[in-house]
C-alpha cells in the first residue's frame, strides 16, 4: 500500500533553483578555500554558512586528495536523521574513496521542497569547500527521499550519475523511461510493503535495458543495510570504470566479478529468479572489462535460467500471490476508506474483523518461519500499519476528528500489540482531544512496554497538557531510565 504523497511543483522548483556548482557540469573548480576537517572519521554536523538552519553529517575518506576532483554520496534521510545514512555508507565510502554528506533538513511524507533546498544547501556547501568529481556524482533515499531523487535526476539531466533506492521505487507520476538519465541500485527488505512495487521495478528496467541492481535483504521497510551500502558503491564504481569517468582498476573489478559470481552460483538452487538476474547484470556491468569469453558466459547461463522449468514455476507463483496480494489490499484500502466517510466511529474489534487481522497475524506467526505465504502476509500488515499508524490518522487529525484518528492507530495497535509505539501516538491523540486520563492510561500502556526516548517525551507538543498530572513524573523516570540502561524500544 503506496503512501498518498503531497507533491510540491518540483519541476517548476528545480528549473527556478538549479542546482549551483562552481564552475560548468563536469568541470568544478577546486575548492575555494581549505576547509580543516579530520579524514577517516565521521563529522556529525557541518553547518551550511549559506542556508542558515541547513546541515548535514559528512564523512572524508583518508585517501581524499583536494588536488583531485572526488565521487560523492549525498544522503537524504526520510526523518531529518543526517548520522543515520551517513552511518551507513562509511565503510564502502572509506573503501571506494567517496564523500559522504547526509542532510539533517530532509523528509518523507511531506511537501518536497525541504528535501530539494537540504539538497541544494549541502551541493553548495560541499562543493565550496571540497574539489567534487561532477560526473561521479550519487544521491541515496530512503522512502519518499528516493523518488524525491528520482525527480532531481530526471528534472536535471545530468546532474546525478546514480542514485541508491532504498524501499521504493520511482515515483508513480514519473516511471523508468529508455530515457533515464541515471544508474539506478535498489533495495528491499522482504517484510517491506513497498517490495512488490520494487521488485516489479527491476523487471520494467531490465525490459528496458536501463543499467540497475536489485538488492534484497531479510528485514522490513528500513534505510539500506550497511553491507549493501558498500555494494553499491562498489556497483557504482564498476560501472564508473565501465563509463571511463574512473580508472580501471583490474584488482578491484575481478574481486567484484569473484564476488558476483559467488552470489549467483549460490542463487542457482535457491532462488533462480535472482540467479538469473544477476548473471543478466554482469553480462553487462562488466563489458570491456572483463574477457568476452566470461561475459558470453553470463549471458548464457542467464538464457538458460530464464528458460528453466524451475524459474517459470517461480515467476508463475509470484504472479499469483501477487495478485492475490493486491485484492486483499484493495479491499482493505476500501474498508479504511468507508471508516473516514462514517459518521459513526466504528468499534475497534469489527474493524479488525473487516481488516482480518486476525487471519493475516496467523499467516505471519514467526513459527511460521520464512515461507512465501508468511512472508506475504507480513508485508500486508506492514502496509496496513503504515497507514493506520501514521498517514490516515494524521489527516484526520488535520480535521480535529480525534476518534476517528483515535480509531486508526488503535487498529495500528491490534496489527502491532507488542510496540510501544502506536500506544505513545494513541496517548497523543487523546491528549490533543483533551481526554487527559485516557492519554495518560495510553502513555503509561506505552511506557511498559518499553518506549526508550524521554527526550521526545518532554518536548512532544502534544503532551506538554499531561505534564503536571499525577503519574507525568513516574512515567518520564521510567523511560529515562530505560534510555540509561540502553533498553530503548520504540519502533
Amino acid at each position: 500500500m503506496r503512501p498518498k504523497l503531497q507533491l510540491a511543483p518540483l519541476l517548476l522548483l528545480l528549473v527556478v533553483t538549479p542546482m549551483a556548482v562552481p564552475g560548468a557540469p563536469g568541470q568544478s573548480a577546486p575548492p575555494a578555500g581549505a576547509t580543516s576537517f579530520p579524514k577517516g572519521q565521521l563529522i556529525p554536523k557541518v553547518d551550511c554558512p549559506a542556508a542558515p538552519g541547513e546541515s548535514y553529517a559528512l564523512y572524508i575518506p583518508t585517501r581524499y586528495d583536494p588536488a583531485r576532483r572526488s565521487p560523492i554520496v549525498y544522503a537524504l534521510d526520510a526523518r531529518r536523521r543526517g548520522e543515520i545514512p551517513a552511518r551507513l555508507f562509511l565503510a564502502g565510502a572509506e573503501k571506494y574513496g567517496y564523500l559522504v554528506a547526509s542532510s539533517y533538513n530532509s523528509a518523507s511524507d511531506g511537501p518536497l521542497k525541504p528535501t530539494l533546498d537540504a539538497m541544494q544547501a549541502m551541493w553548495n556547501d560541499t562543493h565550496r569547500r571540497f574539489a567534487i568529481d561532477d560526473k561521479r556524482v550519487y544521491v541515496a533515499g530512503f522512502s519518499g527521499t528516493a523518488r524525491a531523487a528520482c525527480y532531481m535526476g530526471l528534472a536535471l539531466p545530468g546532474s546525478l550519475a546514480g542514485i541508491v533506492a532504498a524501499g521504493a521505487g520511482f515515483p508513480p507520476d514519473q516511471p523508468p523511461t529508455p530515457a533515464t538519465p541515471f544508474l539506478y541500485f535498489a533495495t528491499v527488505g522482504n517484510v517491506d510493503f513497498n517490495y512488490d512495487e520494487v521488485e516489479e521495478l527491476a523487471d520494467r528496467l531490465a525490459e528496458l535495458h536501463l543499467p540497475h541492481r536489485l538488492a534484497g535483504f531479510a528485514g522490513p521497510h528500513q534505510w539500506i543495510t550497511e553491507a549493501l551500502a558498500t555494494d553499491a558503491l562498489a556497483w557504482l564504481d564498476l560501472r564508473a570504470m565501465r563509463a571511463g569517468t574512473r580508472a580501471q582498476d583490474p584488482a578491484e573489478v575481478e574481486a567484484l566479478w569473484q564476488q558476483d559470481l559467488a552470489r549467483a552460483k549460490g542463487e542457482e538452487a535457491g532462488d533462480p529468479i535472482v540467479a538469473c538476474r544477476l548473471y543478466s547484470a554482469m553480462a553487462d556491468d562488466y563489458a570491456g572489462l572483463r574477457d568476452a569469453a566470461d561475459l558470453a558466459q553470463a549471458g548464457k547461463k542467464a538464457a538458460e535460467l530464464g528458460a528453466s522449468k524451475a524459474l517459470q514455476a517461480a515467476q508463475k507463483e509470484r504472479e499469483a500471490r501477487r495478485r492475490r496480494d493486491r485484492h486483499q489490499l484493495a479491499e482493505a484500502e476500501k474498508k479504511l476508506a468507508a471508516i473516514g466517510e462514517n459518521q459513526d466511529v466504528l468499534p475497534l474489534g469489527r474493524v479488525a474483523g473487516d481488516l482480518r487481522l486476525a487471519e493475516l497475524q496467523a499467516r505471519a506467526a514467526p513459527e511460521k518461519g520464512e515461507s512465501a505465504d508468511a512472508l506475504s502476509a507480513r508485508r500486508i500488515l506492514a502496509g496496513l500499519y503504515a497507514q493506520t499508524a501514521i498517514y490516515l490518522p494524521q489527516q484526520a487529525l488535520d480535521r480535529k476528528e480525534y476518534r476517528l484518528a483515535a480509531l486508526y492507530v488503535g487498529i495500528a495497535a491490534e496489527i502491532r500489540p507488542t510496540s510501544p509505539a502506536p500506544l505513545y501516538s494513541l496517548a497523543c491523540v487523546h491528549a490533543r482531544a483533551g481526554e487527559k486520563k485516557k492519554a495518560m492510561d495510553e502513555l503509561r500502556r506505552s511506557a511498559d512496554l518499553g518506549w526508550g526516548d524521554p527526550g521526545q517525551l518532554e518536548s512532544d507538543p502534544d503532551l506538554v497538557s499531561l505534564h503536571g498530572e499525577p503519574g507525568w513524573g513516574e512515567i518520564l523516570e521510567q523511560v529515562k531510565k530505560r534510555a540509561a540502561e540502553g533498553g530503548r524500544k520504540d519502533g
